[in-house]
């Protein structure tokens, strides 16, 4: 690597997305150290290889002679990337193109915790939805921001009745409470969304 190109390098190698430079024909022509950790491959193994080796877009164009390898790569969209294990992960694609009928830069995010994430959060809120207990999500200012249907129920509201009223409105023995009030003093209590069960 030549001092001019040592800087620009350093910057990819330093982003938590993965950069890669391909070629007009689709071919691998440089990649940050981040590909061998997404993917498994030394770089020199992607290295003049096809895009389509880590990323599972079609470039089966029906004009493909006429179009640019890298036109076909959807900009901003959620693909599937292989490792080199055979195994199957989340990204985010953006591409870039330097100058006209050059080079393209492509951008890999790892979807992979935002997904998990997301799956959970929606396993959470289904186990909310139909728990019997009364659950209720406030903010700082312990305002009802959100709460499950057994929360309206037990407490004889309609559905999304209690959201923007005060937790006192349901539970003042609670937001009275001696501890209540010492967690909350202490900073131990941790309010911004928090789960409360009434």
């Amino acid at each position: 690597m030549n001092e001019a190109n040592a800087l620009p390098e350093a910057v990819l190698d330093a982003l938590d997305d993965a950069v890669l430079v391909v070629d007009s024909e689709g071919r691998i022509t440089w990649a940050s150290a981040r590909v061998e950790e997404l993917w498994g491959y030394a770089l020199r193994e992607v290295s003049g290889k096809k895009l389509q080796l880590l990323l599972s877009y079609d470039v089966r164009d029906p004009d493909e002679k006429s179009a640019r390898a890298g036109d076909s790569l959807p900009r901003g969209k959620r693909l599937e990337a292989y490792r080199k294990d055979g195994s199957v992960f989340p990204v985010r694609v953006s591409r870039v193109e330097t100058r006209p009928g050059g080079p393209t830069l492509v951008l890999v995010r790892d979807r992979s915790d935002l997904v998990r994430a997301r799956d959970r959060l929606r396993q959470l809120d289904q186990v909310l939805r139909t728990t019997g207990a009364g659950v209720a999500v406030v903010d700082r200012e312990l305002t009802v921001v959100d709460g499950n249907p057994a929360l309206d129920d037990l407490h004889g509201y309609g559905r999304g009745e209690l959201v923007g009223a005060p937790l006192a409105t349901i539970a003042p023995e609670l937001v009275a409470g001696r501890e209540f009030r010492e967690l909350q003093a202490a900073g131990r209590l941790r309010l911004e969304l928090s789960l409360i069960h009434i």
